[in-house]
């Protein structure tokens, strides 16, 4: 069963496809035109929209007019999935609201045709230009529409990508069913193998890692994501990926590791030139230059992200970026600074997603309010932010804001809380945050905070329960310090496999590399050896066509002369003896003249084009007319010519004199009694010509192909004009035309000669 047209292009346009693909569909785009070129144009623009953009935009336009001339069905699905190309390429350079409107324009254009497949990915871009604007709701009701058009089309695959997003939004909303709902379908979906699978499942088994603290286990998944974004020209899946690999060798304490993912992310952010994708990639960056004791290089970061995304109207990325400026002005003492951050951190978060970012709100600016001694002030952002994080069931953050909560009653003179159990606000406020952190499974109390009670307990003297909050401390110090150890001893580990994948991947690169070197020479001796190949039978054929050229010639000769040898014979029996010599004669000069002519062809057709001068065709033409005049006189004919002097063509003398004399002597020949012969030049910008024109009654179309060597009866015998023959070699040697044009009103000649150039010889 044939296919239907554009069946392939509904075969090819799979979310993403592998490089091995995308290779093969290139390397057969030279070959196709027409409608076939156009959907194949599309297939590359969506396979390459994050490869190479730019190149995508390039094949974008070139097959639009394409389509213009295929069947509408066919036309306006792929003129759709071209509006989805563009939409990712406005998207990747922040233009949030050119893309949406191409990626609603290709969404209605699906839903008009039926078409799920395209409505699905129209939705999931929809999801992700949501996403990155923090509209987190409609982003969330746009998946839910794509995962409806999956199901509708049957569509396994996008099923499960659909699926893949919702579990890893879930993983980071930290709701509480996620593992419960989604572990299982997650780790089904690596186990397929699928590439793209493993990238879209490794997102949300990496977000509960992190959730958990499991940072070691999440590395190597993060590895296998990396390999299989690439696979799948998922360049910005890989640029967030390598940023994650920074996060969780920081989280180990490996912040060399952590520096090293963290700067290639960035570095691969840079090359693209998505300003989203550099301005995360340097929020990122900030944090482990900080750990790495480089204050000054993590601002320079900070600030840097801050003058790239401020600009990008809605995005969701430069929210991050505040927080991290806040925080550190903090870190640096700089209280102003850091309100100025959280002020300008709550005005931009309003619309998207807020409640992510009140709690960093408040609690920063209550950070800085203590610094400036505004005790009060510093109280009721505190309570704001411990508010904001008991509604989000942000228990981590609970434990620092009561932390903060007791040490601002410990410096300021401040009203004790209400319903206070213990015997002192910051005993209060540190004791709920040890029930807080009672209720995180497998939650162990920092040390410092166990420090705090015992220093509390002391001061209001209650001394046994102090040392025995300050023995719990030390035991946790110590537990942190063997966890630390054992998180450096997996960082280790884990960096050394990676070191080791790595030198396992150059070393595949490597041999790839000999292998298309030797494919490449392979092909090369390939492309040789046909190319010899087309040579020897080029000679070959040559050689046959001389043989049969030779054998035709030797065949001319045998039959020309074998008429006046037979006359000989004859004359020599029947005739009286005077007689018999005359005639003999006559015979055998005629034979004689004969085999010179047929040494002429022989010579004329080993005539090299090297050995060709430039000369004036006119003088030529005029020298063989002279030879001619006599006689035209004595036959009572007139031999008109109209030459144009100064014209050079490029040719042997000789040859081209004989030829001349050849056209012209025909002419007279075979015109009528009394007639007229007509010598003229014409000439163009690339060649000149000579026209002989009579009037007698028309050449015979056999005597036209010997000199047009056409036809299968080219023979001087059967024209019976070896002069004609010469002509032909003549032409042939010299790459002239000849053209013939007869009639019963006579015939016209016409012998075409390239001009000579200023450097011809």
């Amino acid at each position: 069963m044939n296919p239907q047209p554009g069946a392939d292009l509904m075969e090819a346009l799979e979310p993403v496809a592998t490089e091995e693909f995308v290779a093969a569909w290139q390397h057969r785009l030279p070959a196709l035109f027409g409608e076939a070129r156009a959907l194949q144009l599309v297939t590359l623009a969506w396979h390459l929209r994050q490869r190479d953009p730019a190149l995508a935009a390039v094949l974008a336009d070139e097959a639009q007019p394409l389509l213009a001339t295929s069947a509408p069905a066919v036309a306006g699905t792929a003129l759709a999935r071209l509006s989805l190309v563009r939409a990712e390429a406005c998207l990747l350079r922040a233009d949030f609201d050119a893309a949406g409107a191409q990626a609603q324009a290709a969404l209605a254009a699906f839903m008009g045709r039926g078409e799920h497949a395209g409505c699905c990915d129209a939705l999931m871009l929809a999801a992700n230009i949501a996403s990155d604007l923090g509209q987190y709701r409609e982003r969330d009701a746009a998946l839910a529409r794509a995962r409806d058009c999956a199901v509708a089309g049957g569509d396994g695959l996008r099923v499960a990508l659909v699926h893949a997003a919702l579990a890893y939004n879930a993983a980071a909303a930290n709701d509480p069913n996620a593992e419960t709902c989604w572990a299982a379908a997650m780790n089904d979906l690596v186990a397929t193998g699928i590439p793209v699978l493993t990238v879209v499942a490794n997102d949300f088994r990496v977000a509960m890692a992190f959730k958990r603290g499991d940072h070691g286990p999440a590395i190597p998944w993060l590895r296998d994501q990396m390999a299989a974004a690439g696979r799948c020209g998922m360049v910005r899946k890989q640029i967030s990926t390598a940023a994650n690999l920074g996060l969780a060798f920081s989280m180990l304490n490996d912040h060399g590791a952590a520096l090293d993912w963290a700067q290639q992310s960035l570095d691969m952010a840079r090359r693209t030139g998505w300003p989203v994708a550099i301005g995360a990639g340097l929020v990122q960056m900030a944090p482990v230059l900080a750990k790495l004791d480089q204050p000054e290089a993590a601002q320079a970061m900070l600030d840097e992200s801050i003058d790239v995304l401020a600009p990008l109207t809605g995005c969701f990325f430069y929210l991050p970026a505040l927080s991290f400026s806040g925080l550190f002005a903090l870190q640096r003492g700089d209280a102003q600074a850091a309100l100025l951050a959280y002020a300008e951190l709550e005005r931009k978060s309003h619309g998207h997603y807020r409640e992510q970012f009140l709690f960093s709100v408040h609690i920063g600016r209550a950070r800085a309010l203590s610094l400036l001694g505004r005790g009060p002030e510093a109280e009721q952002d505190a309570l704001r932010a411990l508010a904001t994080a008991v509604a989000n069931g942000e228990l981590t953050a609970q434990i620092e804001v009561l932390q903060f909560l007791a040490q601002l009653h410990d410096r300021f003179e401040l009203a004790p809380p209400t319903r206070a159990a213990a015997t002192s606000a910051p005993l209060h406020y540190l004791g709920l945050a040890l029930d807080v952190a009672a209720e995180i499974p497998g939650f162990t109390v920092p040390d410092h905070l166990l420090t705090l009670v015992a220093e509390q307990h002391a001061k209001v003297g209650d001394h046994a329960r102090a040392y025995a909050c300050a023995r719990a401390a030390a035991a946790a110090r110590e537990a942190t310090h063997g966890r630390e150890v054992r998180d450096r001893a997996m960082a280790t580990q884990l960096r050394h496999e990676a070191e080791r994948a790595r030198a396992e991947s150059e070393h595949l690169r490597r041999l790839a590399d000999v292998e298309a070197k030797r494919a490449q020479a392979l092909g090369s001796a390939l492309s040789d050896l046909r190319a010899a190949q087309t040579e020897l039978l080029r000679r070959n054929e040559l050689q046959a066509r001389m043989s049969a050229e030779r054998e035709e010639t030797l065949a001319f000769l045998a039959h020309d002369l074998r008429a006046p040898l037979t006359a000989i014979a004859a004359a020599l029996s029947d005739t009286p003896r005077e007689d018999t010599l005359l005639r003999t004669g006559r015979l055998a000069q005629r034979a004689l003249t004969m085999t010179d002519r047929f040494l002429d062809i022989a010579r004329l057709s080993r005539l090299p084009l090297s050995g060709r001068v430039s000369l004036d065709l006119a003088s030529l033409i005029d020298e063989a007319c002279e030879t001619f005049e006599r006689r035209a006189v004595q036959e009572g004919r007139t031999l008109e010519q109209a030459l144009v002097f100064g014209v050079a063509v490029l040719g042997h003398r000789e040859a081209l004199t004989r030829a001349f004399c050849n056209l012209v002597d025909n002419a007279l020949k075979f015109s009528r009694p009394g007639g007229r012969v007509d010598v003229l030049m014409q000439v163009t910008e690339q060649e000149a010509g000579l026209i002989v024109t009579d009037d007698g009654a028309g050449m015979p179309v056999p005597a036209q192909q010997l000199l047009l060597r056409t036809g299968s009866d080219r023979t001087p015998a059967a024209s019976g004009r070896l002069g004609l023959a010469i002509v032909a070699e003549v032409a042939k040697v010299h790459e002239a035309r000849v053209v013939v044009e007869a009639s019963g009103a006579g015939t016209r000649v016409e012998l075409w000669l390239p001009r000579a150039t200023a450097n011809s010889p």
